[in-house]
């Protein structure tokens, strides 16, 4: 699997940094090869929600959340999903029984009026612009990592979005909303996205 490949190249110290800086370039080769695929066959998509999945939870290790994020020592570490449950149907199936940092992974499926604010890391997938701008108003300013499917909401404040480039999916990083969470964003990962924002927009 390629969080299991993922995992085992992050545990050795040793060209970590080149290792990461071509973490994009390899999933995005899959990615390339995954929209090859005839699209009656359903695995492009599918290949696509697994590499989405995977760099998920490669993020999961390059941010730093303050204390103040989680309930107490021992709580969970909860990926929210709004709109985006095929991806929900993936990530429980590859992270089950994974952890960060000594943390149990939970994946939260999200209906409207649920609360947001008490997640790590919020995925908006194909919502209606109104509960995108509630979900980013709800998280703004907190210590959770927001993040964008593909042509999902990038435009209303998410932190990292994902995109097809060139049939390849990759990621950009919006520095301007991460300052005011006190997330602390890993300078290797910044040197894996496809882009970094860095202005005020």
């Amino acid at each position: 699997m390629l969080i299991s490949w993922l995992e085992r190249k992050g545990r050795h110290p040793a060209g970590l940094r080149c290792w990461l800086a071509g973490l994009a370039c390899l999933l995005a080769l899959a990615a390339g090869a995954a929209r090859a695929d005839t699209p009656a066959n359903g695995r492009s998509d599918q290949m696509l929600r697994q590499i989405e999945a995977a760099y998920l939870y490669k993020f999961a290790s390059y941010v730093e959340w303050p204390p103040e994020a989680f309930a107490g020592p021992d709580s969970n570490f909860t990926i929210g999903l709004a709109g985006a449950d095929a991806l929900a149907d993936d990530l429980e199936a590859s992270l089950a029984g994974r952890t960060v940092n000594g943390r149990k992974v939970v994946v939260r499926r999200l209906r409207r009026g649920d609360p947001a604010a008490d997640v790590q890391m919020l995925v908006v997938g194909d919502l209606d612009a109104r509960w995108a701008r509630e979900l980013y108003a709800a998280t703004k300013d907190r210590p959770v990592l927001t993040i964008a499917e593909p042509g999902a909401g990038g435009g209303f404040g998410s932190m990292i979005s994902f995109a097809v480039v060139d049939d390849r999916l990759r990621f950009e990083v919006a520095l301007s909303p991460i300052k005011p969470s006190r997330l602390k964003v890993s300078a290797l990962m910044l040197s894996a996205a496809y882009k970094v924002e860095k202005g005020i927009p």
